[in-house]
């Protein structure tokens, strides 16, 4: 549970940071970034409380049916959060789509980083 907190907070933090940083150019445009990011990550932390939340019977049809029915929800609910968010014309589609993917690919890539990250700190300690 520790690594899929590290990941979920530094998506959040490098995305808060792209995202301001964005502002500061166009502030409609960093918004729209960070809704987009929040869409992935609260996407994200609905499979991550639906796989580790509750400890529940551990055989292997019941976790692989827990597994699916977790993606099957986190799908439903990225489009129906997209949907509404889209619906609102004051957000900049192409950014909220960007910021959306971007955290993402952020996702998909963290545990390399959070692996090089411990295996550094190892090595120092």
């Amino acid at each position: 549970m520790q690594t899929v907190r590290s990941v979920l907070v530094f998506q959040m933090i490098l995305m808060l940071t792209l995202s301001v940083m964005l502002a500061c150019v166009d502030p409609r445009a960093g918004f729209s970034l960070l809704c987009g990011a929040g869409v992935a990550i609260i996407g994200q932390v609905y499979l991550a409380m639906k796989l580790f939340g509750v400890k529940h019977e551990l055989t292997a049809p019941k976790v692989l049916l827990g597994f699916y029915r977790g993606v099957v929800g986190r799908f439903l609910l990225m489009v129906i959060l997209l949907a509404v968010l889209l619906s609102l014309h004051v957000l900049i589609a192409g950014a909220l789509i960007v910021g959306f993917i971007l955290a993402l690919l952020f996702a998909g890539f963290n545990p390399l980083w959070v692996r090089q990250y411990s295996s550094m700190r190892r090595a120092t300690v």
